[in-house]
């Protein structure tokens, strides 16, 4: 990058630099607090979306959930199974949301969310374009509330 120093010529037409205004892009650096605040604002949506997860399914049983609803809480074992992760690798961020593979509720979650043979599904993750947008959200304030004290 040239720097310019009043009294010199400037690289356009010769002319002396007498004022100017420097702007230097760190993009490095720049990109990687944004990352950093990207990642702050997933883990708080994450944290967010797990409570309001937990939330739907909270309904006492009995009764029983109606096909298409959430399921009804019958020994809390879905709600503590719900988690969030975020994870950074090679400039992506991911936000995951749900029940583990490895939970011992997993075939039970599995169950509920897609119905079996014999029961209609009860979803519990919510609408897929509400909590996107509700992801979206929380990442947009976030990132424009770090650029402004920038």
């Amino acid at each position: 990058m040239d720097r310019r120093v009043p009294g010199k010529r400037g690289l356009d037409r010769g002319l002396p630099v007498v004022a100017e205004v420097t702007v230097i892009w760190n993009g490095d650096r720049t990109l990687a607090g944004l990352e950093s605040t990207v990642a702050r604002a997933m883990e708080g949506a994450g944290s967010a979306l797990v409570s309001a997860t937990k939330a739907r399914v909270s309904a006492p049983y009995p009764p029983a959930s109606r096909p298409g609803q959430p399921p009804h809480r019958r020994s809390g074992g879905l709600q503590g199974a719900m988690a969030s992760r975020v994870s950074r690798s090679a400039g992506a961020v991911t936000l995951s949301m749900g029940v583990h593979a490895s939970s011992p509720v997993a075939d039970q979650a599995k169950a509920l969310a897609r119905g079996t043979g014999r029961m209609a599904p009860r979803p519990f993750l919510g609408d897929l374009a509400t909590t996107t947008d509700s992801v979206v959200d929380a990442i947009t304030t976030a990132v424009r509330s770090e650029l402004g004290r920038s």
